[in-house]
């Protein structure tokens, strides 16, 4: 479920720590979890899905800019004409939340409709992350079954998230499973990410 840790069967029953390995039974089936996580692990997997979020947030918004300048007049083009329009459109789309997002955006892209089981999982994801998640795992983050339980959740919300924010992208011109396809061609091992020879994506 999650890529750091790896479980495989074990015949104990419950929940206890035997040397190095910690024990699990969920069910009917019995697991032995090695490395267990801790809280930071799941603190840190928190982050990635609210990075997801905004992600996600942020290609809607620029969906948003690009037909919020073009309607108040500002520009068509690259060039900006009138700076204190656009930073008023800007500001009104930094002020919306992820579903008001949505909703104005498939105003103008059609094709934003085709994705609304997707988009509307990706919104009641995100709502529960940050209002609910917490709350309903309670005290499972105090112990190492808990944080399990803390962190497959989080991977299934990231993995929502994510789809509809690739799918946004493709919309917006921008292929990530190519990109990340392109990336993993193109990097040296040799070399750090950061010199990693450059590649395009045609759009």
């Amino acid at each position: 479920m999650f890529r750091d840790y790896f479980v495989r069967p074990a015949s104990s029953k419950g929940f206890i720590s035997r040397g190095p390995a910690h024990y699990a039974h969920y069910g009917k089936s019995s697991f032995i979890l090695s490395d267990m996580p801790t809280l930071d692990d799941v603190y840190r997997k928190f982050g990635e899905v609210a990075e997801a979020v905004a992600l996600l947030e942020t290609d809607l918004g620029t969906m948003l800019m690009f037909f919020g300048i073009v309607e108040v007049g500002v520009t068509t083009t690259f060039e900006v004409a009138d700076k204190a329009k656009a930073a008023e459109v800007l500001r009104r789309v930094n002020h919306q939340t992820l579903g008001q997002l949505i909703k104005n955006a498939k105003r103008h892209v059609e094709e934003l409709t085709l994705l609304e089981p997707l988009l509307s999982a990706a919104l009641e994801e995100r709502n529960r992350l940050f209002h609910h998640f917490y709350r309903e795992h309670n005290f499972r983050r105090n112990s190492d079954q808990g944080r399990t339980l803390m962190l497959n959740d989080l991977e299934k919300m990231h993995f929502t998230i994510i789809e509809a924010f690739k799918a946004v992208a493709l919309i917006n011109g921008t292929d990530i499973e190519a990109l990340v396809e392109g990336m993993n061609k193109t990097r040296d091992d040799d070399k750090p990410s950061d010199e990693a020879p450059l590649f395009h994506v045609k759009i």
